[in-house]
C-alpha cells in the first residue's frame, strides 16, 4: 500500500572480474557489503578499475538516480551510487523508469524498514534458492508514495 511498484528497471554487471580489479584505479569497486543503511561504507579491501576498464557498467558513473541494493539478501537496503565507484554483480542497480522520478531518501530509508524487509520476504516467497534481482524481482522495489 505504500510503495507504487514496477518503477524500477535494474542492471547488474557480470564483467568485473579479479583480472581487473587491483588496489588502484579510478573508480572504486563496490561489493554487496559496502552498502549500509542509506550510505556506502568503505573498506580496507576495497578494489579498483582503471578507467579504460571495458564494463559496461561504467556509464552509470555520475548518475544521480543510480540506486544501489545488494542482490542476494533479504535484508534489503540501499544507497546512491557515488560518482568515483561502480558496482560488481553483487548489487543491483536500480533506476527508474521514468525520467521524471525522483528517488527521495524517504524511499532509500523505507528499504532498510523492518516493515520492507518483511514485505519484500513475503513477496520472495520465502524463497531460499535465488534471491536475484532481476528484471521480474526488481518490480517490488517501489517509489514511496507520499515520498
Amino acid at each position: 500500500e505504500k510503495l507504487e511498484l514496477g518503477r524500477f528497471r535494474v542492471f547488474r554487471d557480470r564483467q568485473i572480474t579479479g583480472k581487473i580489479v587491483n588496489g588502484r584505479g579510478k573508480f572504486r569497486v563496490l561489493k554487496s557489503r559496502n552498502i549500509g543503511d542509506g550510505r556506502v561504507i568503505r573498506k580496507d579491501c576495497d578494489g579498483f578499475i582503471r578507467a579504460d576498464a571495458p564494463v559496461d557498467v561504467k556509464r552509470f558513473v555520475g548518475s544521480k538516480s543510480a540506486i544501489l541494493v545488494p542482490n542476494l539478501s533479504y535484508l534489503p537496503r540501499a544507497c546512491r551510487l557515488p560518482d568515483d565507484c561502480v558496482a560488481d554483480g553483487s548489487i543491483a542497480i536500480l533506476t527508474p523508469k521514468s525520467v521524471e522520478m525522483r528517488v527521495p531518501n524517504s524511499t532509500l530509508r523505507y528499504f532498510a524498514s523492518d516493515e520492507f524487509r518483511r514485505f519484500y520476504r513475503v513477496a520472495r516467497n520465502h524463497g531460499m534458492r535465488s534471491l536475484n534481482i532481476d528484471p521480474c524481482s526488481v518490480h517490488f522495489f517501489g517509489e514511496l508514495k507520499n515520498g
